[in-house]
């Protein structure tokens, strides 16, 4: 643990999620929340991710030219996801020829009243990316 310190660690990660590795991008947001005084499940969590793209180092986005060119959108919110300050986890996916141009995970912003509101939120950050 002390050999790589755990902020370098999250940005190296953070670097993989938000470039190459999206599948990623949950597990290193929720982790970065644990910069300033991460604990041993928090290590082991990373442990677990390093593991994973160890095994999945052949993973790649994969455009297809048989693929319709039609660009689709995905998003998600899971309502009410941080309990301290009522905010909501905001995930989307942009895709076109069967592979992803643009992906996002992060807290909202807002505090979302209803679920529908989150939702609300996240469809609309999605489709200005």
């Amino acid at each position: 643990m002390k050999k790589y310190p755990y902020p370098t660690l999250i940005g190296s990660l953070m670097y993989l999620a938000i470039c190459t590795r999206p599948d990623i991008a949950y597990g290193v947001f929720t982790l970065s929340q644990y910069c300033s005084n991460p604990g041993i499940k928090h290590w082991r969590a990373i442990k677990r991710i390093l593991q994973y793209l160890k095994y999945t180092n052949d993973y790649g986005i994969k455009y297809s030219k048989n693929e319709s060119f039609i660009l689709l959108s995905y998003s998600d919110a899971s309502w009410l996801t941080f309990k301290e300050d009522s905010k909501s986890l905001t995930k989307g996916c942009n895709i076109i020829a069967g592979g992803a141009i643009s992906w996002t995970c992060k807290k909202q912003s807002l505090v979302a009243q209803p679920s529908c509101e989150a939702e609300y939120i996240v469809a609309s950050n999605v489709a200005m990316k």
